[in-house]
Formats: C-alpha cells, structure tokens, sequence
C-alpha cells in the first residue's frame, strides 16, 4: 500500500475480531482509522436465534500520518459518522434488486452489496481528491466496486481506475457483463436500458491468470530411452525418486520448456469442463508483467512486436518480438536498421525472443545491451518456486 492509501474491508460481527487480530500482525504500519456500523439489511436476517443482524462493519485502516478520512456527500463537510443507517445501504434495494434490474432476471449472484454504501465507503477513503486514483478490489463478486468507480467517474468527470480479481465463475457470467452493462448506460429495467444518453468510453483489460491446475494438466512426460536404466535397478530407481518428475516434464509448455519461435501462437493444453482445450498464452504480456513494465508504446512494426517503456528497476527497454521462422536473424537486422530512429537513443535494454546479432550493429552513441528473452522470462517466472 502506498503510504497515503486506505484499506476497507467490511466484515460481520462474528469475525470482525479474528480480522484486527490478522491486521495487527500484517499490517504493522497501519492503524485502524475508523469502524463503521452499516444498516445494509433493514429487515433483518431471518432464521437467526436471539437477534436479528441488520448490519456489517467497514473496517478502515492506514496510516494516520498520512491518510486522509473523507466526507461523504450528505455530510455536509463533517466527518463522516460511525453508524450508517440511510435506506440507500440496503444490499436487498440496492445489490440484489439493482442485478435483476440490470440483467432482467434474478439470483446471478447471492448477496451482492448496494452500489451505494460502497461507494461511500470510496468516499470515505478520500478516492474523490484522487481524480486519477487506482481503487483494487481483491474480492470482487459481482463487481459492485468497479460499479461504484465508474458512479463516481460519471459524477465529477474523474478518470479512476478499478482494478478487480475474482477467480469464481461468474466472473463471466455477472462481473465482466455488468461492467459492460453499467459503461453502456446508469440506468437498467428489466435488462433493458432507461436511457442511452449516460453511456461513457472505457478501456477494459482482462486477464485470466494460469491455475495450478492448469500447470498440472499441462505437464508432458518424455521418458528417457530405457535401455540407459534397464541394465541397473539402482539407479533406476534412484532416477525415478530423484529425477523422473523434473527431468520428463522439463519440456512442457507450462514450464517454459518450448521455445519461443512464434510467441505469437504459443499455447497450453488444458482442461475445461472435462475437456482438454488448447489455450493461447499472451507471451509478450506476461513479460511486461513479469519485468514490472511501464509501457509507453506497443506497436506492431511489419511483422515484430515492438513494446518500449520502464521496467521496474528504472531502466528503459525495448522489447522485440517476431516470429522466427519469418523473421531470422538477418532480416531482424535489417528491421531494426530501418526502425532504430523511433526509439530514440536512451535505450538501455533490448530484450528478443530468440539468438540474436543485434549487439554487432549498435552504434557508437548507443549505450543498450540485447539479449535473449527466454532466460529472464524462465528465471523471473520461477523465481522463489524451488
């Protein structure tokens, strides 16, 4: 967390001790700032014995020194209280009945909280003096915070960004949709929507992460020719303890073991539903990441992916990739000779999937250094994993 961040999370009254406790241990630098009680259930829980619970806290933590508590619209410029009672926080009018609205049939998703009472929590969290601020949902649901930004970007012209994570299902079917849904229009009846004339442009990135699973089902085995072990027990079974697992998976595609001659197609062979798929990888989007890339340009030049920006060490990089087959050595060569003048000369790493010549025609005022992709790709990937 940066240093002027707030963290909220909302918890009920049967866990909320266990989450100071873990709060006090992971987040040594951080204070709780305030707990606020919600009314998010006006009617109350049914089936519950001795009371009925109609409310959730919000627990806000950061660093006093430095974060600053917001005011809520309706305050009139005071702090905001500890006891949020308005009948816009009720997750039954404002969650449940605002998904059926928008999806024109009910029960996509179970308890989905109001629009509203997280949108103050935002408010609370100072996110209006960051008209440019990055708001992260680690549990997104049904994509109630994302919803809540773009309420807030609609209001005062802002331009924050959400950045939401869900491994559930109905990130598919509820999350991706509504956002979609909530760009095109703010307002929705029976799927259909009130108007079009509120709809905004946004630019949306998803990505779906490799599972463990997909590691697994993805692992190849290539045993060794058998005639190297079958004259000596011993050290067959030592090999098959030892060594079987690393050495006959070592060539899969999860573990990096292909080559990277057409970055472009390169896939993992997984399961979906009980059905084996080939799935496309983005190779050259998981190495910004993996480098921490700020990127300020991708372009495709001819047929080479070029992607300049700043890694995460300061240093400024031009990554290249191509097919191998189509583009071999010479004509990489003969691309960047014609190219090398829309990069400007403060260059200081060319990254190329594949061998490459490219360090023979660097000028005399160029200071970067090429080399291969693949080992810092390999490197950075598994780094910490043994």
């Amino acid at each position: 967390m940066a240093k002027d961040a707030i963290l909220c999370v909302t918890i009920d009254d049967f866990e909320s001790h266990h989450l100071r406790e873990q709060f006090s241990v992971a987040l040594p630098s951080c204070e709780l700032l305030g707990a606020v009680a919600i009314k998010n259930n006006p009617a109350g829980r049914t089936g519950t014995v001795g009371f009925s619970i109609c409310h959730e806290y919000a627990l806000f933590y950061g660093q006093p020194e430095f974060a600053g508590v917001g005011r809520l619209e309706h305050s009139e410029g005071l702090l905001p209280q500890t006891i949020w009672d308005r009948s816009k926080y009720s997750a039954a009018e404002y969650g449940t009945n605002l998904l059926t609205n928008l999806f024109g049939d009910a029960h996509r998703f179970s308890f989905p909280k109001s629009v509203h009472a997280v949108a103050d929590c935002l408010r609370a969290a100072n996110i209006l003096s960051l008209p440019d601020g990055v708001v992260l949902d680690y549990f997104a649901g049904s994509g109630t915070t994302a919803h809540a930004v773009m309420n807030l970007n609609r209001e005062d012209g802002g331009m924050r960004k959400c950045v939401s994570v869900e491994m559930a299902d109905y990130f598919e079917s509820v999350l991706l949709p509504r956002l979609k849904k909530v760009v095109y229009s703010a307002d929705w009846q029976d799927g259909k929507p009130v108007s079009r004339s509120g709809g905004d442009s946004y630019l949306a990135k998803y990505l779906a992460l490799e599972s463990y699973e997909d590691t697994l089902d993805c692992l190849e085995f290539r045993p060794p020719p058998m005639d190297l072990l079958s004259g000596n027990t011993a050290l067959a079974e030592d090999y098959r303890l030892r060594y079987a697992l690393g050495a006959e998976t070592a060539g899969s595609a999860c573990l990096l073991g292909c080559t990277f001659k057409d970055p472009f197609s390169y896939k993992l062979s997984v399961v979906r539903d009980g059905a084996r798929s080939e799935v496309p990888v983005d190779l050259p989007e998981s190495f910004n990441y993996l480098i921490g890339l700020e990127v300020e340009t991708r372009r495709r030049l001819g047929d080479v992916l070029a992607t300049t920006g700043v890694d995460s060490s300061g240093k400024r990089c031009l990554i290249l990739w191509r097919n191998i087959d189509k583009i071999d050595n010479a004509a990489l060569e003969a691309w960047f000779r014609e190219h090398r003048g829309s990069f400007g000369k403060s260059i200081d790493h060319v990254y190329v999937n594949g061998d490459q010549t490219l360090n023979a025609i660097r000028l005399a005022d160029e200071h970067w250094t090429a080399e291969p992709i693949e080992p810092l790709f390999r490197k950075l990937m598994f780094e910490g994993a043994a």
